[in-house]
């Protein structure tokens, strides 16, 4: 994505840098705030703040044009501020039927991929050693089959796995929302998020993890 703001500015508009303009925008109060060097190796970021809840999304698209209905890979470059337990990265809806990922929420990592009922939509794991106040390479996976395997990994590693069944429902049009949900505000720098529709093969999971610990010397 790409942003040209100056220090300490309010970010209304965060380009989408592929070619399918998905791009992210806020106004007023709830503008989180955009840092020249904030990021690791002294990047750009993006500040939430969740006591004055700040927040970014995109315009209604339709499901399709983001996600599968049974696959996704997502990468997000993010650091939480440890002295709040609980954190959404990122949450889509559509009647009902959800993506959202906490990062963490009450130190738990949790990826919810068509619900949030464990074994159907949910993978969890403990949030590893050193994640508070750290930058880190968080990646939210999604398998097929529609009975697959949806994954966790961090810094490189995975964390877990489990087979999961559930699947997003993508023929209504809904924002993708960055940074909040009901109770579980992110208080924390997001750098950079990839998104996806597909489950990437080994050989391309490791060449984008290989571009981002390039960019930001994560692990």
């Amino acid at each position: 994505d790409t942003l040209v703001l100056s220090e300490g500015d309010p970010v209304s508009l965060w380009l989408d840098s592929s070619s399918s303009g998905f791009d992210l925008s806020q106004t007023g109060s709830s503008r989180p705030t955009y840092h020249t060097a904030a990021g690791p190796l002294l990047e750009p970021a993006v500040e939430f703040t969740g006591s004055i809840p700040t927040s970014l999304e995109t315009a209604a698209i339709l499901g399709t044009d983001l996600f599968s209905s049974n696959k996704c890979h997502i990468f997000v470059v993010q650091k939480q501020n440890g002295a709040f337990p609980r954190h959404t990265t990122l949450f889509r809806t559509a009647v009902g039927v959800f993506i959202r990922s906490y990062l963490s929420y009450d130190d738990v990592l949790y990826f919810d991929f068509g619900s949030d009922n464990p074994g159907l939509g949910r993978i969890s794991v403990a949030q590893p050693a050193g994640w508070d106040d750290n930058w880190q390479l968080t990646q939210l996976i999604r398998e097929p089959p529609d009975i697959g395997t949806s994954r966790i990994r961090v810094q490189g590693t995975e964390l877990v796995n489990g087979p999961v069944s559930d699947l997003l429902l993508l023929v209504n049009f809904d924002p993708l929302v960055i940074g909040t949900f009901p109770g579980a505000n992110l208080t924390g720098w997001i750098a950079e998020i990839i998104i996806y529709k597909v489950a990437l093969s080994n050989a391309n999971r490791l060449a984008v993890e290989d571009y981002l610990n390039a960019k930001y010397s994560l692990f």
